[in-house]
């Protein structure tokens, strides 16, 4: 288990388990954060690892899903990390049915509330994406190195997609 992944997201989360008004953007409404954790990385079904790149096994050995500065009246707001059997069902779909160049080598992780941003690992550069699933893979941001490094920048502008800032 990647016991510094597990510190950055619980140290990340801790003021915000309990749901708390964020009036950071002049809107008024509730978040809160949920993550169910691992307690072991045998906990990771064998048929779900298999041709799982590092950086992505790591992240599931830590957590299970996840949910990050969740918008609780609407669900317009907030980071969903899916769970690993959900990372292959979107990851499958986006091969199969949306975008041509994304093969195997790339991973749908998770999707951020209320816009059509994904969370995505790209096996060929090593890096953590964004793209914006509405204009396809035309746009991809870099966001982190391995999903310690996204997790630690995210946690820094709670509510923000540090990218865009």
């Amino acid at each position: 288990m990647n016991k510094n992944l597990k510190n950055i997201i619980e140290n990340g989360i801790k003021d915000w388990i309990e749901p708390k008004i964020d009036n950071s953007h002049k809107l008024i409404y509730r978040v809160a954060s949920k993550v169910k954790y691992h307690q072991k990385e045998n906990e990771i079904p064998i048929n779900l690892s298999i041709n799982l790149p590092n950086k992505v096994y790591n992240l599931y050995t830590v957590i299970d899903f996840g949910y990050f500065f969740k918008d609780l009246e609407y669900d317009q707001w907030g980071l969903r990390i899916f769970s690993l059997q959900e990372c292959r069902e979107k990851s499958n779909f986006w091969r199969k049915n949306i975008a041509e160049s994304f093969d195997s080598k790339r991973w749908v992780i998770g999707e951020f509330l209320g816009d059509s941003d994904l969370l995505i690992f790209d096996e060929r550069c090593s890096s953590v994406l964004v793209v914006d699933s509405a204009v396809g893979d035309k746009y991809w941001e870099i966001v982190g190195t391995d999903f310690s490094d996204f997790f630690s920048e995210y946690f820094k502008y709670p509510n923000d997609k540090f990218w865009e800032l």
